[in-house]
C-alpha cells in the first residue's frame, strides 16, 4: 500500500504525517525519531506556535486519516500493538469501547478502583 503524506491541524503546517505513521518535519527535511511515553505509546516532540508540545503518533494518524463523526475521544489500536500506528490498525472509540476492546482480547485485566476510574489489575 502506498504511503501517503498530509498535514493536519493537529500539529501545524510544519510537519506532515503518514498513513504508516511516520511524522516528517519540513523545517528539518526529515523524519522524527519517536520515544515511547510511560504507557508505551510512541509520541513525538513538536515544536508548535513556539512552544514545545509531545504527542501521541497514534492521535495524530487518527486525526490526519479517520473522520471521526461522531466525536469520539479516544483513539484503539485494533491489533492491541501500540507501535502500530498504521492508519488501517487505529479507530476512534468511547472510553467504554476501548476497555471493552481491550477486555475481549484479553489485553489487560481491570478493576474499577475508588475513584471510578478502570485500572491494571496489582498482582
Amino acid at each position: 500500500m502506498k504511503e501517503i503524506f498530509i498535514s493536519t491541524k493537529l500539529i501545524g503546517e510544519g510537519y506532515m504525517v503518514s498513513t504508516h505513521g511516520r511524522v516528517f518535519s519540513l523545517h528539518r527535511m526529515r523524519f522524527l525519531k519517536y520515544r515511547l511515553c510511560e504507557k508505551g505509546y510512541p509520541r513525538v516532540a513538536l515544536k508548535i506556535d513556539g512552544k514545545n508540545k509531545h504527542i501521541r503518533i497514534h492521535r495524530i494518524v487518527a486525526s490526519a486519516f479517520l473522520p471521526n463523526p461522531e466525536n469520539k475521544t479516544q483513539v484503539n489500536h485494533k491489533d492491541g500493538n501500540k507501535e502500530n500506528n498504521h492508519y488501517s490498525n487505529l479507530e476512534w472509540v468511547t472510553a467504554r469501547e476501548n476497555i471493552l476492546h481491550s477486555i475481549e482480547n484479553r489485553m489487560a485485566h481491570t478493576t474499577r478502583a475508588k475513584s471510578g476510574r478502570y485500572c491494571k489489575d496489582q498482582k
